[in-house]
Parts: structure tokens; sequence; C-alpha cells
């Protein structure tokens, strides 16, 4: 097996736990991010819910905003959610996100993305936590102190498009594995090795 198969099984079967924060990436499939997100955080999965994302192109892709007033209609105090509006793509989700999170003092984020963007969402966030490493020196600051725990929203065949799209989301993950290479080319996203030794760090805590 390659890296890349090693990751995606253990990406996908991480087990669950309490967090200081669950993160719902606005976007596509939002609606079924958010329902997920609204169910982690009314089981005690967290005492806040981060809504990530500020692009805002409806009915494909749903901004923060949109899901901060859906979550509220749902029933969610106010209170209770953080809403990070700023961001235009994955890596700013993941800088403003992480940002976020330090000012709150969390250290474990449920990370609530659709099946076929996870793995990108993950190695995005996890880029950006290698790079504060980097940039703070101090790597119990970063990488060793905060987990996260990728969360694959629920969704519907995967030979179907997201609301408003024109790909089905099997096309969007074999678009996601392109997207992927490319970034870490850039250095914007981990690479499947960095997140096997990732997991590893955490197993058994």
């Amino acid at each position: 097996m390659t890296d890349r198969d090693l990751f995606l099984a253990q990406l996908f079967t991480q087990p669950l736990r309490r967090a200081d924060l669950v993160v719902v990436l606005a976007g596509e499939d939002a609606a079924a991010r958010l329902e997920l997100g609204l169910q982690l955080f009314r089981q005690g999965g967290a005492p806040l819910l981060c809504l990530a994302g500020g692009r805002h192109e409806p009915p494909a892709i749903l901004g923060a905003r949109q899901l901060e007033a859906d979550a509220i209609a749902a029933g969610l105090a106010p209170d209770r959610i953080v809403r990070e509006d700023a961001s235009q793509n994955t890596r700013q989700q993941a800088v403003e996100t992480l940002l976020a999170a330090d000012q709150r003092d969390a250290h474990t984020l449920l990370l609530v993305a659709s099946s076929y963007h996870l793995p990108r969402a993950f190695l995005t966030f996890l880029a950006r936590l290698r790079e504060l490493e980097r940039l703070w020196r101090d790597p119990a600051a970063t990488v060793a102190r905060i987990r996260i725990i990728p969360v694959a929203a629920s969704q519907s065949r995967w030979d179907e498009c997201p609301p408003g799209g024109d790909r089905t989301r099997a096309q969007l993950f074999h678009v996601e594995g392109v997207k992927i290479a490319e970034y870490q080319a850039l250095g914007h996203c981990a690479t499947y090795a960095e997140g096997l030794e990732y997991f590893k760090r955490w197993e058994g805590r």
C-alpha cells in the first residue's frame, strides 16, 4: 500500500473524542456539513461551533454568514458560534480558523468537511500547523499541542452532484487529489507521509 492509501484509510477511521471546537468548513455540500456539526455540538462534542468560509455563491457554495443564520434558526445560541468569514479558499480557512482556535485556547478541533474534500482540508490544516511551528520555532505550541480530528460529513451518493454543482462527488474526489499534488508543491498541503506521522503522534493519547 502507498502512503496515500494508508493515509486515507486512517483519515476516515479516526476515533471521535470531545474537543474544544467543532469546525465546519463552509462551501460545497455546506448543508450536510452544518447538519453534522450541529449534531456533534448537541452531543457534547465541543462547547463551540466554528463556521469557516467567506465565499458565498449560492446555491452551490454557502458562506459562514449563511450557515450562522441557519444554525441560529435551528436553535443554536449565537454565543456558541465562532464565525470566520474572511477566508476565500481552504488555505485561508486553515490560517483564520487556527488563529481563532489559538485566541480561544482551543487545543482539539473536530474538522468537518465533505468526504471528497476532507483529505485536502486536513492536509492543508496540517501544513499550516507545521508552518506555524517553523515561524514560532516552538513545536510544543503547534503540531504537538493542537489535535485536529477529521470528520466526514454524511452525504448522498458518490455518483450525484452536490446541490447546485455540475460534477459528481466521485469526480470532485478525483479533482481534490490533483489539487493536493499541486498544493503540496507550493507547500500549502502536507504530504501523505506527514499526515500518517501526525496520526501516529496522537495514537493512544
